[in-house]
Protein backbone atom coordinates (compact mmCIF):
# COMPACT_ATOMS: atom_id res chain seq x y z
CA UNK A 1 0.00 0.00 0.00
CA UNK A 2 1.62 3.32 -1.03
CA UNK A 3 2.21 5.97 1.59
CA UNK A 4 -0.16 8.90 0.96
CA UNK A 5 2.39 11.35 2.41
CA UNK A 6 4.80 10.51 -0.41
CA UNK A 7 2.32 11.70 -3.02
CA UNK A 8 1.36 15.01 -1.42
CA UNK A 9 4.20 17.05 -2.93
CA UNK A 10 3.72 15.49 -6.35
CA UNK A 11 0.14 16.74 -6.68
CA UNK A 12 -0.52 19.22 -9.46
CA UNK A 13 0.09 22.74 -8.03
CA UNK A 14 -2.88 24.00 -10.09
CA UNK A 15 -5.17 21.69 -8.10
CA UNK A 16 -3.85 23.05 -4.80
CA UNK A 17 -4.44 26.71 -5.66
CA UNK A 18 -7.76 28.23 -4.65
CA UNK A 19 -8.76 30.67 -7.39
CA UNK A 20 -11.39 32.55 -5.36
CA UNK A 21 -13.10 33.09 -8.70
CA UNK A 22 -16.79 34.04 -8.67
CA UNK A 23 -18.79 31.60 -10.82
CA UNK A 24 -22.37 31.04 -11.89
CA UNK A 25 -23.75 27.57 -11.21
CA UNK A 26 -26.11 26.09 -13.78
CA UNK A 27 -28.05 23.05 -12.57
CA UNK A 28 -28.93 20.54 -15.27
CA UNK A 29 -31.34 17.62 -15.52
CA UNK A 30 -30.90 14.45 -13.56
CA UNK A 31 -28.42 11.80 -14.54
CA UNK A 32 -30.16 8.52 -15.28
CA UNK A 33 -28.23 5.44 -14.24
CA UNK A 34 -29.86 3.49 -17.09
CA UNK A 35 -29.61 5.92 -20.00
CA UNK A 36 -26.63 8.06 -18.98
CA UNK A 37 -26.45 11.70 -20.02
CA UNK A 38 -28.56 13.08 -22.85
CA UNK A 39 -26.73 13.78 -26.12
CA UNK A 40 -27.54 17.50 -25.96
CA UNK A 41 -25.94 17.76 -22.52
CA UNK A 42 -22.82 15.88 -23.60
CA UNK A 43 -22.60 18.07 -26.70
CA UNK A 44 -22.89 21.24 -24.58
CA UNK A 45 -20.12 20.11 -22.21
CA UNK A 46 -17.84 19.17 -25.12
CA UNK A 47 -18.41 22.47 -26.94
CA UNK A 48 -17.87 24.59 -23.82
CA UNK A 49 -14.63 22.75 -23.07
CA UNK A 50 -13.29 23.41 -26.57
CA UNK A 51 -14.54 26.95 -27.27
CA UNK A 52 -12.03 29.65 -26.33
CA UNK A 53 -13.05 33.20 -27.20
CA UNK A 54 -13.49 36.48 -25.34
CA UNK A 55 -17.20 36.59 -26.21
CA UNK A 56 -18.00 32.97 -25.30
CA UNK A 57 -18.66 32.06 -21.67
CA UNK A 58 -15.87 30.02 -20.02
CA UNK A 59 -16.67 26.66 -18.47
CA UNK A 60 -14.72 26.42 -15.20
CA UNK A 61 -15.83 22.95 -14.10
CA UNK A 62 -18.51 20.27 -14.40
CA UNK A 63 -19.52 18.14 -11.43
CA UNK A 64 -22.42 16.05 -10.24
CA UNK A 65 -24.05 15.59 -6.87
CA UNK A 66 -27.13 13.58 -5.89
CA UNK A 67 -27.97 12.66 -9.49
CA UNK A 68 -27.78 16.26 -10.72
CA UNK A 69 -25.11 17.75 -12.95
CA UNK A 70 -23.79 21.27 -12.42
CA UNK A 71 -21.83 23.62 -14.66
CA UNK A 72 -19.52 26.15 -12.99
CA UNK A 73 -19.47 29.00 -15.52
CA UNK A 74 -17.89 32.41 -15.80
CA UNK A 75 -20.04 34.91 -13.90
CA UNK A 76 -21.84 37.90 -15.41
CA UNK A 77 -23.88 40.14 -13.08
CA UNK A 78 -26.59 40.88 -15.67
CA UNK A 79 -27.97 39.29 -18.81
CA UNK A 80 -28.81 41.31 -21.90
CA UNK A 81 -32.54 40.59 -21.53
CA UNK A 82 -32.69 42.29 -18.12
CA UNK A 83 -30.67 45.21 -19.45
CA UNK A 84 -33.12 45.70 -22.35
CA UNK A 85 -36.28 45.70 -20.21
CA UNK A 86 -34.80 48.08 -17.61
CA UNK A 87 -35.78 51.20 -19.61
CA UNK A 88 -36.17 53.51 -16.63
CA UNK A 89 -32.69 53.06 -15.14
CA UNK A 90 -30.52 52.14 -18.15
CA UNK A 91 -30.28 54.35 -21.23
CA UNK A 92 -28.88 52.68 -24.33
CA UNK A 93 -27.11 55.18 -26.56
CA UNK A 94 -26.18 54.28 -30.18
CA UNK A 95 -22.55 53.68 -29.13
CA UNK A 96 -23.69 51.19 -26.46
CA UNK A 97 -25.83 49.28 -28.98
CA UNK A 98 -22.96 49.28 -31.48
CA UNK A 99 -20.58 47.86 -28.85
CA UNK A 100 -23.08 45.15 -27.80
CA UNK A 101 -23.84 44.05 -31.37
CA UNK A 102 -20.13 44.09 -32.34
CA UNK A 103 -19.27 41.73 -29.47
CA UNK A 104 -22.27 39.53 -30.28
CA UNK A 105 -21.14 39.23 -33.91
CA UNK A 106 -17.52 38.55 -32.94
CA UNK A 107 -18.61 35.65 -30.72
CA UNK A 108 -20.93 34.39 -33.44
CA UNK A 109 -18.23 34.68 -36.11
CA UNK A 110 -15.97 32.52 -33.94
CA UNK A 111 -18.72 29.89 -33.64
CA UNK A 112 -19.51 29.88 -37.36
CA UNK A 113 -15.79 29.77 -38.24
CA UNK A 114 -15.67 26.56 -36.21
CA UNK A 115 -18.80 25.16 -37.93
CA UNK A 116 -21.09 25.63 -34.93
CA UNK A 117 -24.61 27.09 -34.95
CA UNK A 118 -25.83 28.44 -31.60
CA UNK A 119 -29.51 27.97 -32.58
CA UNK A 120 -30.94 29.83 -29.57
CA UNK A 121 -29.58 33.38 -29.65
CA UNK A 122 -31.70 35.69 -27.51
CA UNK A 123 -30.93 38.43 -24.97
CA UNK A 124 -31.44 36.00 -22.07
CA UNK A 125 -28.63 33.83 -23.48
CA UNK A 126 -26.05 36.61 -23.28
CA UNK A 127 -24.40 37.88 -20.12
CA UNK A 128 -22.44 41.05 -19.54
CA UNK A 129 -19.46 40.77 -17.21
CA UNK A 130 -18.38 43.42 -14.70
CA UNK A 131 -15.92 44.89 -17.24
CA UNK A 132 -18.65 45.23 -19.90
CA UNK A 133 -17.76 42.20 -22.04
CA UNK A 134 -20.69 40.43 -23.66
CA UNK A 135 -20.58 36.62 -23.54
CA UNK A 136 -22.74 34.10 -25.40
CA UNK A 137 -24.06 31.43 -23.05
CA UNK A 138 -26.38 28.38 -23.07
CA UNK A 139 -25.10 26.01 -25.73
CA UNK A 140 -27.78 23.39 -25.04
CA UNK A 141 -29.20 23.79 -28.58
CA UNK A 142 -25.86 24.40 -30.32
CA UNK A 143 -24.94 22.03 -33.11
CA UNK A 144 -22.03 21.38 -35.43
CA UNK A 145 -23.02 21.81 -39.07
CA UNK A 146 -21.19 21.48 -42.38
CA UNK A 147 -22.62 18.46 -44.17
CA UNK A 148 -24.73 19.81 -47.06
CA UNK A 149 -28.32 18.63 -47.01
CA UNK A 150 -28.17 17.60 -43.36
CA UNK A 151 -31.48 18.05 -41.56
CA UNK A 152 -31.80 19.84 -38.22
CA UNK A 153 -34.62 20.29 -35.72
CA UNK A 154 -36.83 23.19 -36.81
CA UNK A 155 -38.01 24.35 -33.38
CA UNK A 156 -34.78 24.93 -31.45
CA UNK A 157 -34.74 28.75 -31.50
CA UNK A 158 -36.99 30.75 -29.15
CA UNK A 159 -39.99 31.77 -31.25
CA UNK A 160 -39.44 35.56 -31.04
CA UNK A 161 -36.01 35.10 -32.68
CA UNK A 162 -36.87 32.21 -35.00
CA UNK A 163 -35.99 32.64 -38.68
CA UNK A 164 -38.63 32.39 -41.45
CA UNK A 165 -37.34 29.00 -42.62
CA UNK A 166 -37.73 27.62 -39.10
CA UNK A 167 -41.21 29.14 -38.77
CA UNK A 168 -42.14 27.21 -41.91
CA UNK A 169 -40.78 24.06 -40.22
CA UNK A 170 -37.86 23.67 -42.63
CA UNK A 171 -35.26 21.23 -41.39
CA UNK A 172 -32.70 22.38 -43.97
CA UNK A 173 -31.02 25.52 -42.67
CA UNK A 174 -27.59 26.85 -41.82
CA UNK A 175 -25.86 29.56 -39.76
CA UNK A 176 -28.05 32.27 -41.30
CA UNK A 177 -30.64 31.46 -38.60
CA UNK A 178 -28.24 32.90 -36.00
CA UNK A 179 -27.82 36.07 -38.08
CA UNK A 180 -31.62 36.46 -38.21
CA UNK A 181 -31.69 36.25 -34.39
CA UNK A 182 -28.97 38.92 -34.16
CA UNK A 183 -31.10 41.20 -36.37
CA UNK A 184 -34.09 40.71 -34.05
CA UNK A 185 -31.91 41.50 -31.01
CA UNK A 186 -30.44 44.58 -32.75
CA UNK A 187 -33.97 45.92 -33.30
CA UNK A 188 -34.93 45.03 -29.74
CA UNK A 189 -32.02 47.06 -28.38
CA UNK A 190 -33.46 50.12 -30.15
CA UNK A 191 -37.13 49.45 -29.44
CA UNK A 192 -36.63 48.08 -25.90
CA UNK A 193 -39.28 45.49 -26.73
CA UNK A 194 -39.64 42.46 -29.02
CA UNK A 195 -39.48 43.09 -32.75
CA UNK A 196 -41.70 40.03 -33.32
CA UNK A 197 -43.72 39.03 -30.27
CA UNK A 198 -44.20 35.26 -30.34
Amino acid sequence: MPDNEAFKDKADPEEKRATKCLVAIKKQRQISSLDGLEWSLLREIKLLQELKHENIVKLRDVFHNKNLIYFALEYGPIDLGKLIINKKEIMLEPQHIKCIVKQMLEGLDYLHSNWIMHRDLKPGNMIITADGTLKLIDFNSAKIYGSPGREHTATTTTINYRSPEQLFASMLYGPAIDIWSVGCIFAELHLRSYLFAG
